[in-house]
C-alpha cells in the first residue's frame, strides 16, 4: 500500500494493491483501510461495481453468436471439462458453457483460494465505502474493464481453460505461494508469480490498463483525496502504476511493502 502526494499539495491519496480472492489473510490490514478510506473523499477501484452490467457490456463476456464451449471442444473434452467445472465454480452459476473461458478461469481461480468470507478484498471495500457514503469510481468504465476479454482469441482462451482444470492441483500450489507473497507485503516475487501466470497477455491484460488507470487516477487526484484499490498486478515494474503516478510528479510512499 502507498500514500500518494502532490507536489505543492498536502493532501494525500492512497493506493492499494488488491488480490482477488476471499480469503482472510488478505483481510488482515482491513481495519486499517477503512480508516484510511474514511480520510478520503472518493473510494476509486478498476470499475465501478455498483453499476449494473448492461446487454453492451455483458456480450463481452459471453460466447458470440449463439455459440458455446461446446463448439470448440469434441464430444468427449466437453464432458471432461463440464464435469470439472461443475465441481470448481459456485452452484448457482448457471448458463456457465456460454461464458467466455476467460471468466470461467477467473472463477475457478477465485474459487481455489479457501472462500473464508462472502465477498473479496475489492468487493468488501466497495460495500464498506457505499455504507458509509462514500463516492465510489471506476478507474474504467464497465466497458472498458470486459472490452478487454475481446482481445483474447477463443481458441486461446479455451486452451488456457483445458490446462487449468488438467492442472489444479499446480495451479493452488501457484496460488497459495501468490498469497504467501501478498502476506509478505513482497511486491516483486509477486509480480514474478504473476507475470509468468499472464505470460503473452501481460500487454493485454495488464500495462494498457495501467496507462489508462494511472491517467485517470492522477486526474481525479487534482480535485478529490482519492483511496484507490487495484489489482495488485498491475502496480510494480516499469509500465506499473507506481512507475506511471511517479512520471507524472506523484510523491509515492510505501506504507507497507518490502518494496524498496
Amino acid at each position: 500500500m502507498w500514500s500518494l502526494r502532490q507536489k505543492g499539495k498536502s493532501d494525500v491519496s492512497y493506493l492499494l494493491g488488491t488480490i482477488h480472492i476471499k480469503e482472510e489473510i488478505v483481510f488482515k490490514n482491513f481495519d486499517l483501510y477503512k480508516k484510511l478510506l474514511g480520510e478520503c473523499e472518493v473510494l476509486a477501484l478498476e470499475y465501478d461495481l455498483g453499476i449494473p452490467m448492461s446487454n453492451d457490456v455483458l456480450q463481452y463476456t459471453t460466447f458470440p453468436n449463439g455459440t458455446s464451449l461446446r463448439d470448440y471442444l469434441t464430444e468427449n473434452q466437453f464432458a471432461w471439462a463440464k464435469k470439472k467445472i461443475k465441481k470448481l465454480i459456485p452452484a448457482n452459476i448457471e448458463m456457465w458453457e456460454h461464458m467466455k473461458p476467460v471468466v470461467i478461469t477467473y472463477m475457478i481461480s477465485e474459487n481455489i483460494a479457501s472462500p473464508d468470507r462472502n465477498h473479496s478484498l475489492d468487493e468488501s471495500l466497495f460495500y464498506y465505502a457505499k455504507s458509509v457514503e462514500k463516492e465510489v469510481i471506476g478507474l474504467e468504465s464497465q466497458e472498458e474493464h470486459f472490452k478487454v476479454l475481446d482481445k483474447i482469441p477463443l481458441k486461446k482462451q479455451v486452451k488456457l481453460l483445458m490446462n487449468l482444470l488438467g492442472n489444479i492441483r499446480k495451479q493452488k500450489q501457484s496460488m497459495r505461494k501468490m498469497i504467501k507473497h501478498y502476506d509478505q507485503g513482497d511486491l516483486q516475487k509477486l509480480q514474478k508469480s504473476l507475470k509468468k501466470s499472464t505470460g503473452a497477455l501481460r500487454k493485454t491484460l495488464l500495462y494498457d490498463r495501467n496507462y489508462l488507470m494511472a491517467d485517470c487516477l492522477f486526474e481525479n487526484m487534482q480535485s478529490k483525496t482519492i483511496f484507490a484499490g487495484v489489482g495488485v498486478g498491475h502496480l510494480y515494474g516499469g509500465k506499473g502504476m507506481l512507475r506511471l503516478l511517479k512520471h507524472k510528479g506523484v510523491e509515492v510512499k510505501p506504507i507497507f511493502s518490502n518494496l524498496n
